[in-house]
């Protein structure tokens, strides 16, 4: 009881030392900094906040009012007493560097936090951050820029609509990037425009910064970035980096690549770190290059280095369907080959999924360690039919109220996946009999999934095709993966015989049938699957028309009119009701 007693007494008293100021768009750097008379730039309350300190920022747009080092000259926080940053709960302070225009030495960055320990961040917004003319040239351009700093924390920050990188950490210790978006990274003056354009960059060199980079430790977690025109996550150095539960989407913009993760070291030794890098339950989809990568070249180029990484239960789709023809796009892991004769000792590949990708599953160099992939299980075929969405629509929209990314059926298995089951144990949670592959296991509908209300609409019928087309109303509590029409010669046809492909979703949708014989008649009734199976609407038939006759009649159901479109003078007749 007394040890408990001191640690709360120690709390209070770390408490009762801190400050607390605010910054608002309609204070003055001369104010006191509380609440009524706030601060109004976020270089001054950077620069005079101290340990233990808090800053909360209104709400509104500011512009920027530092140099070319942006918004800085931070002051050190103790492990004991961290100065944080953050919003004023409920509003969204935005720093908009819009209003800058002229560099200096060609450099730009929205905020500086260097040579710097123990600051947390949290709620900010970084826009707008340019590239900026010095000498008539265009510089480099950067948002968050941590140099040299340790022990610091980036949680649920926003930057977007930077000319270059949203987010760098060079040379730092400890730094921990919580629930972070960054968006619309583009670089659009580079000598090879987009090539700068990166929504989390990293380095802890060797060459730069000395051999005590290899126990420097790094971490993202639920971390977001799309429309970024090189890399969605790039990090080179020999340091430990952890990636989980990251989203890399729709990257490979102006001339930039568009790697999902690229993640090399960059050394010309062997890591000594057993686990240089540990990259878990991400997704990397819809980007130019590919979806994942060592990417660990020596320095000077060439082949790599033995790299200890892990690579668990990630998911990489659809990569490489975008303009460029390089032989290098399209694979959803590219695996460098090494230049020496052993392979990494702690390396290993499992539980991935790589599908849908341009090229292929895996562009490999030489040898690598793996197991329980989706490329390298014998007899698994992996289709859509394993998922319960396709559909990023959603990935990038508002996060949950704590934080954390919004929920999205996009990859998650389906109740009949043949992904259930197939992993090998890595250590991450899991039910069943063995993890699932992929970023997500397979999570039952609760509550449970029912059957599909689905209406068979219009049916417009020619010689050899006919029109028609059905009205999903109720997706019966789960997404709609799949939706068409099935047609054949008997009542209630299925999606085990002839049936059409019309997209995903509820509402409305048209199907076209070809290929049919004249004066023949067929059933056709629409269908939908979502995650509890699929659902038929009702069946409908129809008797094509002769060779040379009527252009086409339509069919209602319901006790609606039957038309036919007469060629002889073009117009629509009443020919019989039902």
């Amino acid at each position: 009881m007394k040890k408990y007693f001191i640690i709360i007494l120690w709390l209070i008293s770390t408490s009762l030392n801190a400050a607390i100021y605010y910054v608002a768009t309609t204070g003055s750097d001369a104010a006191s900094g509380d609440i009524t008379h706030p601060w109004l730039t976020w270089s001054h309350a950077f620069a005079n906040a101290h340990a233990g300190d808090f800053v909360y920022f209104r709400g509104g747009s500011y512009p920027n009012s530092g140099g070319a080092a942006g918004e800085g000259g931070f002051n050190s926080g103790t492990a004991g007493n961290v100065i944080s940053f953050l919003n004023y709960p409920g509003e969204t302070p935005i720093l908009d560097c819009s209003n800058k225009t002229v560099g200096v030495a060609g450099w730009f960055r929205a905020i500086s936090v260097w040579n710097v320990s123990y600051l947390y961040f949290k709620g900010l917004t970084i826009a707008n951050a340019h590239q900026l003319l010095y000498g008539g040239v265009y510089g480099y351009t950067t948002g968050m820029d941590a140099y040299k700093a340790n022990h610091i924390t980036f949680e649920q920050i926003k930057v977007h609509d930077v000319e270059g990188p949203c987010f760098t950490i060079n040379g730092c210790d400890d730094v921990h990037v919580i629930n972070c978006d960054a968006w619309n990274a583009n670089d659009l003056h580079a000598g090879t425009p987009g090539q700068n354009g990166v929504g989390f960059q990293g380095q802890n060199t060797v060459g730069d910064f000395g051999s005590g980079e290899y126990a420097k430790s790094n971490y993202f977690t639920g971390c977001r970035t799309w429309g970024f025109s090189d890399n969605g996550f790039a990090f080179t150095g020999v340091s430990h980096v952890e990636w989980k539960n990251c989203w890399a989407l729709d990257g490979g913009l102006l001339a930039g690549d568009g790697c999902g993760f690229k993640l090399g070291t960059r050394t010309s030794g062997d890591t000594i770190n057993p686990l240089s890098r540990l990259v878990e339950n991400c997704i990397s989809a819809y980007n130019e290059q590919y979806g994942f990568a060592t990417n660990n070249g020596s320095l000077g180029g060439g082949t790599g280095t033995p790299f200890n990484c892990h690579f668990y239960n990630n998911f990489a789709y659809h990569n490489g369907y975008k303009t460029k023809t390089d032989l290098s796009y399209g694979y959803g892991f590219v695996i460098s080959p090494y230049n020496v004769n052993y392979l990494p000792p702690h390396e290993m590949y499992s539980n991935n999924i790589a599908y849908d990708n341009m090229r292929a599953p895996l562009d490999l160099g030489g040898g690598y360690v793996h197991t329980h992939n989706s490329w390298d299980i014998v007899g698994l075929n992996v289709t859509n039919a394993d998922f319960i969405s396709l559909d990023t629509t959603g990935m990038r929209g508002a996060r949950k109220t704590d934080g954390s990314l919004p929920d999205t059926y996009f990859g998650k298995p389906a109740s009949a996946s043949s992904l259930i089951d197939k992993g090998i144990d890595v250590g991450l949670p899991f039910s069943g009999t063995a993890p699932d592959l992929g970023y997500s296991e397979y999570e039952a509908q609760i509550p449970p999934v029912t059957g599909i209300v689905i209406i068979t609409t219009t049916v417009f019928v020619g010689s050899t095709q006919a029109t028609c087309g059905g009205d999903v109303t109720d997706d019966g509590g789960s997404a709609i993966t799949a939706r068409g029409v099935c047609w054949g010669f008997t009542a209630n046809p299925t999606v085990m015989g002839n049936h059409t492909s019309n997209g995903t979703g509820s509402g409305v949708f048209a199907a076209y049938l070809t290929g049919l014989t004249p004066s023949t008649t067929y059933h056709v009734r629409a269908y939908a699957v979502n995650e509890a199976g699929t659902g038929y609407g009702a069946d409908v038939a129809f008797t094509t028309r002769s060779s040379g006759g009527l252009a086409g009649s339509y069919l209602f159901t319901g006790g609606k009119a039957v038309f036919v479109l007469d060629k002889t003078d073009n117009k629509q007749k009443i020919i019989m009701t039902k």
